[in-house]
């Protein structure tokens, strides 16, 4: 099962890895490429006014992007694990794409779309989106953990699908609230789903060769419990 398991992930892993390097190549040779102005000019005709329906609801939708829910997912599943070896392979693709964004912004150095046009303030580069970064990793590499989990079907199903619709859902906000283009956004989510794909080939890895497959933290015997 693994072995046709890692070939999906290594197949979606390449298709990331070119699609960001076509992207970077693109922006390099293009700072501000046709398709970036005419998908921010149909951001900007279907947003509506600041202060709307549309507003609030990619306010709320881009805050899945954030440290903050980064730091709320390790923690949640740090506990829920109880450290085993997702969690630290969590840890290891999260500061692997940071390193990869982090470094991209300080090479492009892009200057964000409109600053008359922002419904957010942000004072770092454009290019790659870190929100889609974020997410594209993190929930890339939950998708696959819900698959593997042993709970019951919908809540598997649950967590898959959220975990899956919600990476665009924060790319398309991004764009709406005026602060990326689609090229940002693109390359941030191909990053992170890329290490996302690493972080699930790890896994397997791991699993296979027993690798931290026991939590570091011991779950509590009936007979401890009853004692205490």
């Amino acid at each position: 099962m693994n072995k046709k398991e890692n070939i999906i992930i290594a197949s979606i892993l390449a298709v990331a890895l070119i699609a960001f390097i076509s992207l970077c190549i693109l922006i390099k040779m293009n700072n501000l490429p046709y398709i970036d102005v005419f998908w921010r000019g149909f951001a900007y005709d279907i947003r509506g006014e600041k202060g709307g329906f549309l507003y609030w609801l990619f306010r709320i939708i881009t805050e899945f992007g954030y440290i903050y829910v980064m730091a709320a997912v390790i923690i949640l599943l740090g506990v829920y694990t109880r450290l085993d070896n997702r969690f630290f392979i969590l840890i290891a693709i999260i500061i692997l794409s940071r390193v990869f964004n982090s470094s991209l912004k300080s090479i492009y150095d892009r200057v964000r779309p409109l600053e008359d046009m922002r419904w957010q303030v942000e004072t770092s580069s454009s290019f790659p989106s870190g929100h889609s970064t974020n997410v594209a990793v993190i929930f890339s590499y939950l998708a696959f953990l819900f698959y593997k989990d042993d709970h019951k079907r919908w809540i598997r199903v649950s967590g898959m699908v959220f975990s899956i619709v919600i990476i665009p859902l924060v790319m398309l906000s991004r764009n709406i609230l005026g602060v990326h283009y689609l090229t940002d956004v693109l390359a941030g989510a191909s990053c992170g789903v890329f290490c996302g794909c690493i972080g699930m080939l790890l896994l397997n890895f791991f699993n296979e060769k027993n690798i931290l497959t026991q939590p570091l933290i011991k779950k509590k015997s009936k007979e401890e419990v009853v004692e205490e």
